[in-house]
């Protein structure tokens, strides 16, 4: 079978270059500071997942006997005509991960991304241009393809003309339909009216919403949110937590605590993004029940924040505690 018989998973949102500096403290303002490291990397939260979907499809085929080969990950972001842009073609292609129909801005610049990693706990400041993909260019794209379509909830117009064009073609709801809410913007809350299977809802949009924990945030969420639609909570060290409110008004309740790197925590960067993209591929490629896809994605995240970048991720079971 090829990967166009519809095992796909599609994430949308940014695409951009980082430039990630490591430094021994945060540097103070107006100051001048040697950096311990500088690196490029493939970064933008859809792409970061897409590089982690790609780092477990790696680590499945490596640890499982089959059923894993017919999955592909595709990113639908936005690139310009430059050099980074060539720097993250080759990079996408180097991970098998696919950019077919993804959105070509002429005589523009490759959105970047400047981070700052305090080496003393991993944390990660970050500095960012992006432009994100619009639905025109979206509706092009072979929507049959794909089994899962996560967005990254930041430009709320045009991933919710996105999803309504998903629904409309999709009548057999074939495709499972993701959004990410994260930063504390009022305009997030409009996708609470839409029509999608997952709502993963990071802590500083909880917190805007005065949740004061995730298991808060779960409850809370569920009561105004259609029966049916699950919510996941990760929020960091809290670890994560889940709720769907079933047909019949019944509540289900999961949480995963977190898993620790073996060597401590070194770079946060991404921990997030890789959590969501673990959940979802738990919950295609391994068939997990939402108790196991988060513990599945607390594992994984666990591993991640213990290296820089991903490169090693897909030894995640050797990384973690």
């Amino acid at each position: 079978m090829s990967c166009d018989a519809g095992k796909g998973v599609l994430f949308v949102g940014l695409t951009c270059v980082d430039i990630v500096n490591v430094c021994d403290h945060y540097p103070e303002e107006d100051s001048d500071q040697r950096v311990l490291d500088q690196r490029w990397q493939r970064g933008g939260n859809a792409s970061n997942s897409c590089t982690v979907f790609a780092k477990l499809l790696k680590w499945f085929h490596d640890n499982c006997d089959s059923g894993g080969q017919n999955y592909f990950v595709q990113c639908f972001g936005t690139l310009a005509t430059d050099n980074m842009a060539k720097f993250l073609i080759e990079d996408f292609s180097r991970l098998n991960i696919k950019i077919d129909g993804i959105e070509i801005h002429e005589n523009d610049s490759t959105p970047s991304t400047c981070v700052i990693i305090n080496s003393q706990n991993g944390s990660r400041t970050i500095l960012h241009s992006n432009k994100e993909p619009s639905a025109e260019t979206f509706m092009k794209l072979d929507l049959t393809k794909f089994i899962w379509i996560h967005f990254e909830g930041r430009n709320v117009l045009q991933a919710r003309n996105m999803i309504k064009h998903i629904r409309k073609i999709d009548s057999q709801r074939k495709i499972t339909v993701s959004v990410e809410i994260e930063k504390p913007r009022e305009v997030l809350k409009e996708f609470f009216d839409e029509d999608i299977d997952y709502l993963f809802v990071g802590k500083d949009f909880s917190s805007y919403c005065g949740y004061d924990t995730p298991e808060d945030a779960c409850d809370r969420l569920i009561q105004i949110l259609s029966p049916g639609i699950t919510v996941i909570c990760p929020w960091g060290e809290r670890g994560v937590s889940a709720a769907k409110r079933l047909a019949d008004g019944r509540k289900q309740n999961f949480y995963s605590p977190i898993f620790s790197p073996k060597f401590g925590v070194v770079d946060t960067l991404g921990a997030g993004d890789t959590c969501i993209a673990a959940i979802v591929f738990a919950i295609t490629v391994l068939a997990y029940t939402v108790k196991e896809a988060i513990k599945f994605g607390c594992r994984v995240a666990g591993a991640k924040c213990g290296m820089h970048g991903f490169e090693r991720l897909h030894e995640f079971k050797n990384l973690i505690e």
